[in-house]
């Protein structure tokens, strides 16, 4: 018994004259045990007494198929994680292009650490852990008995959608107010002054702009000073309009009293 460089087993039929190589049979292992040779011959170049390579065993060719059929099947878990990811992708390209659906992904994962709240003039800045349920701040003084308000996300009948939230954790309550999910103190007071600056312009109600310059004014938020120059105007158009509805009430009343024929009682008083 020979050996190729490889360290396959062969037996020698002949040798080639002028040093032309050698003719050789293939050695292999049968299932049950033992030997045979290959039916077919080949020509090779060179044999050796020993192998220059160890021969792999019946156990190593095992390993080698464990490894083949492992290999087969990180490609297939590889693949369907491709696919999955894909499918996460797409879902989440779906949900960007909706405003109130974009920190969705966000919540479930829990990092919303603050809320922008908005009711009709009035935008706060509220910490996750201070969106607690009216009556339940003052649980025995405990904030961690206390409960969160039920945080919804609403639907109106075109389509659009808008995170609000509920007065009590059983739904209760319902209120207009709308909710920002944000996942930083910084992002919430940005997104706290733009809402703002958008309903200041926008606004004219006193009640709107007066809410408005007090939320500001506790984020810390710099607005244009002819705002408040607007509120001072439509307080002291208010104001005016109050004194002289007053003056023309007590006209009205001096002179019904004017009109009155107070009768003189007998002794002179009346």
């Amino acid at each position: 018994m020979k050996y190729l460089r490889n360290g396959q087993a062969v037996e020698v039929v002949c040798e080639l004259p002028n040093q032309l190589g050698f003719v050789v049979q293939k050695f292999y292992d049968n299932p049950d045990g033992g030997q045979y040779l290959d039916d077919q011959k080949k020509v090779v170049e060179r044999v050796y007494d020993s192998p220059p390579v160890e021969h792999i065993d019946k156990r190593v060719r095992d390993a080698e198929a464990k490894l083949r059929d492992l290999e087969g099947a990180i490609h297939n878990a590889n693949r369907e994680l491709r696919t999955v990811e894909q499918e996460r992708k797409a879902i989440l390209t779906k949900l960007q292009q909706m405003p109130a659906l974009r920190r969705l992904e966000a919540w479930i994962d829990g990092k919303v650490t603050h809320f922008v709240t908005s009711s009709y003039g009035h935008i706060e800045v509220v910490p996750k852990n201070k969106m607690i349920c009216d009556g339940d701040s003052g649980n025995r003084g405990r904030l961690a008995d206390a409960r969160m308000k039920l945080v919804t996300l609403f639907g109106d009948a075109d389509g659009s959608l808008m995170w609000g939230a509920n007065q009590y954790r059983d739904g209760s309550g319902s209120t207009n107010m709308e909710c920002h999910l944000c996942c930083s103190e910084q992002e919430a007071k940005e997104l706290a002054a733009s809402l703002i600056d958008r309903d200041l312009a926008s606004k004219e109600n006193e009640y709107w702009i007066g809410s408005l310059i007090d939320s500001a004014d506790k984020i810390g938020h710099a607005i244009d000073e002819r705002y408040r120059n607007i509120l001072a105007m439509k307080k002291s158009e208010k104001a005016h309009k109050a004194v002289e509805e007053a003056r023309k009430k007590l006209a009205d009343a001096e002179q019904q009293l004017a009109g009155l024929t107070i009768p003189v009682m007998a002794g002179g008083s009346v």
